[in-house]
């Protein structure tokens, strides 16, 4: 994940003389704050366009015109999600309760 994150530009680790990459302080934040946001249902196009608004460990926000409408959006979409398999699981109950 941490090269996906780095082709995707969150990430820009140094680089030893070897090749090797070497994170630091900053690039750990960054990873547990994209992990944190993904862990709330966000996609990382969503984390990519929003991250640049973010700061702190616990996820503190700056001010940043397009974050609150993407927030909301991608909430919105969860919601619709949610909706839309409580219909699945009632149905999945009755088609249960009809074969019992």
């Amino acid at each position: 994940m941490l090269r996906y994150y780095e082709a995707r530009g969150l990430l820009q680790p140094q680089r030893r003389a070897s090749g090797y990459r070497e994170y630091s302080p900053a690039d750990e934040r960054t990873v547990r704050r994209i992990r944190a946001l993904s862990a709330a249902g966000l996609k990382l196009e969503t984390i990519v366009e929003i991250l640049p608004c973010i700061k702190g460990e616990a996820i503190e926000f700056e001010p940043c015109d397009k974050l609150k409408k993407r927030l909301r959006d991608e909430a919105d979409a969860i919601a619709q999600q949610i909706d839309s398999l409580q219909a699945s699981h009632a149905l999945l109950m009755e088609y249960l309760h009809r074969a019992e």
